[in-house]
C-alpha cells in the first residue's frame, strides 16, 4: 500500500484552515510545508470533505486512467482540478499518465510490475520423470546419485575435521 509522507489527519487539518481562510504562504511557513501543496489539499477537501485522502485503486487499471484523462479533456480541466476530482495523491501523477499516453498509447496506461525483475529461472535440462525412463536410465541416475551422496558426505567429514582441528588448536 502506499505510504505518504503526511497523514491523513495532518492534510485535513491544514485543508481546513486553509478553508477557512488562513493563507497558503502563512501555513507553509507554520507547517513546512509547500503553499501549492496546502492549495491542492484545500481542494480535494473542498471536493470530498471526510472522504478526502483515501486513496482506494493504489495502482489502477489502464480503462480508469484512461476514464480519467477522457474527463479531464472533454471538461477541459486542469491536471490539479481532475486529479483533485478524482482524489488522487498529486497533480504529478495524472501528468505521468498524460505523457505515457501520448507515447506509448493505452498500452502506457496499463500497470507494471514493480521491484526488481525476477532473476531467470534454471531451465528444466531435460529431465524425465522416473515413469519416464528406462532401468537402464533409472540404474545410471541411482549411480550417479549415489556418487553425489558419498561425495556430498566426505565434504561435511572433511569440515567436521577441521572444526575438531581449530577447537584442538585453541
Amino acid at each position: 500500500m502506499y505510504k505518504s509522507k503526511y497523514s491523513r489527519l495532518f492534510k485535513m487539518k491544514l485543508a481546513q484552515l486553509y478553508l477557512e481562510g488562513k493563507s497558503s504562504n502563512e501555513l507553509s511557513k507554520c507547517y513546512r510545508v509547500s503553499k501549492n501543496q496546502i492549495g491542492y489539499w484545500g481542494d480535494i477537501f473542498k471536493l470530498h470533505g471526510v472522504d478526502s485522502f483515501i486513496h482506494i485503486q493504489p495502482n489502477p487499471c489502464g480503462s480508469y486512467k484512461l476514464l480519467v484523462l477522457k474527463k479531464m479533456w472533454t471538461n477541459n480541466w486542469s491536471l490539479g482540478h481532475t486529479s483533485a476530482y478524482f482524489n488522487l495523491s498529486s497533480p504529478g501523477i495524472l501528468s505521468k499518465w498524460f505523457a505515457d499516453y501520448r507515447t506509448q498509447g493505452l498500452v502506457g496506461l496499463e500497470p507494471r510490475r514493480k521491484g526488481r525483475p525476477m532473476a531467470n529461472q534454471p531451465k528444466d535440462n531435460g529431465a524425465k520423470q522416473p515413469e519416464q525412463m528406462s532401468e537402464k536410465e533409472l540404474r545410471a541416475e541411482i549411480d550417479y546419485l549415489r556418487a553425489e551422496n558419498a561425495v556430498l558426505k566426505k565434504l561435511e567429514a572433511l569440515a567436521q575435521q577441521k572444526r575438531i582441528l581449530a577447537k584442538k588448536k585453541r
